[in-house]
């Protein structure tokens, strides 16, 4: 999994967001198991599919409350697709399963992405290099990469690329 000296590296020094040590007690008290938030972090922005940074509310690291399977969960915003999209990646802290969601009243949209904090942000960084790789390489290049990736990435999280029509499976398909 991804490290953030390793988030460093790739998005800068400046742009990892990571909990403050002082979150932790509450997420602990709350039942919440999210060390990555605290340890690791996320890049506080990849274009076209991630950005820590929103425009409205909620805004990341909120708690949301939501029901799911008939159950009454509070969620943890991680952010967004881009900064003004009203969809919101939320860690559900009954699972650890990272989820895409509109949670508009009269419209609830929820997708797994993820089956866990630790696979989004191996998504995040894994998808960040090769944009960062595709730069500099020709199509063929190009292609090798994408492939290895797919590959690498659904061996991680089999379910996130499952469908065609998984976000996932849209994402890669864009690179």
């Amino acid at each position: 999994m991804a490290t953030q000296q390793q988030l460093i590296d790739l998005f800068g020094a400046g742009n990892i967001t990571c909990l403050d040590v002082s979150d932790r007690e509450v997420f602990k008290s709350a039942g919440i198991e999210a060390a990555e938030l605290f340890d690791v972090g996320l890049p506080d922005r990849l274009t076209g599919m991630f950005s820590a940074e929103v425009v409205s509310d909620p805004e990341t690291f909120d708690g949301v409350s939501a029901s799911i399977g008939g159950t009454q969960v509070t969620l943890v915003t991680l952010g967004a697709p881009h900064s003004d999209s009203d969809l919101r990646y939320y860690l559900n802290p009954l699972d650890g399963q990272i989820l895409l969601a509109r949670l508009v009243a009269e419209n609830v949209e929820i997708e797994v992405v993820n089956e866990s904090l630790g696979n989004f942000i191996e998504f995040l960084y894994r998808i960040g290099r090769y944009k960062a790789f595709s730069k500099a390489a020709d199509d063929s290049q190009q292609a090798d990469y994408k492939d290895l990736l797919t590959a690498y990435l659904t061996t991680l999280d089999p379910g996130s690329l499952k469908e065609s029509d998984n976000w996932w499976s849209m994402v890669i398909r864009q690179l």
